[in-house]
């Protein structure tokens, strides 16, 4: 029993972090100026784009290069860029 309400607080802990992280549950003030929102959105693609290459960067160092390669194929396979190519050669 106590794992579940420790379960629950770390739960309810994640979502408030979450919430406050996207100001609010995600509704944004009316007083934003545009600038703010696109400063925003601007982080959060840089943050995307740091995250991103942080995950290849270790990828690049726990996977061997046939790892590297099925994880690639399974990729394109998943988003249909795999036909194209295959049909292309």
């Amino acid at each position: 029993m106590s794992d579940d309400s420790e379960l629950a607080a770390i739960k309810a802990a994640r979502l408030s972090q979450l919430k406050s992280q996207q100001g609010g549950g995600g509704r944004s003030s009316p007083s934003m100026s545009g600038s703010q929102n696109a400063q925003e959105s601007e982080d959060a693609s840089r943050q995307r784009q740091e995250e991103d290459q942080m995950r290849r960067e270790m990828l690049a160092t726990l996977l061997d290069n046939s790892a590297r390669e099925r994880c690639k194929l399974v990729v394109l396979q998943e988003t249909g860029e795999f036909r194209m190519e295959h049909d292309f050669y």
